[in-house]
């Protein structure tokens, strides 16, 4: 059995418990350094714990850049009347464009 004594949040030292002439169990601490110990136990126990959130993060970017495209694609989509008009007006633009183009001069000076 090993008893272990907790110093600070991931600080443990060892508890060595020794009985004396007068029948009493004192506990001698030791400096042993048992925070790596514990530190590499936890990490055997739960390998994912820690990096939850790196596992999950691309499938959030994903997540997000799918929505982003979703809701661009029900805006164009609904606006889509707008855009044919904006269209026409480009095309009727161009055209008049065209006729206004064809009998005039450029005058130098």
């Amino acid at each position: 059995m090993v008893y272990l004594l907790q110093t600070g949040l991931k600080n443990f030292q060892f508890m060595i418990p020794v009985i004396n002439n007068k029948s009493k169990i004192v506990f001698n601490v030791q400096d042993e350094d048992v925070a790596w110990a514990m530190n590499a136990w936890e990490r055997y126990k739960n390998p994912y714990k820690n990096k939850f959130l790196e596992h999950i993060m691309p499938f959030i970017g994903m997540a997000f850049v799918f929505l982003l495209v979703i809701i661009s694609l029900y805006y164009i989509f609904k606006h889509i009347g707008v855009l044919s008009e904006v269209a026409n007006a480009f095309r009727d633009a161009a055209t008049e464009f065209a006729k206004v183009q064809t009998g005039t001069e450029v005058i130098g000076g």
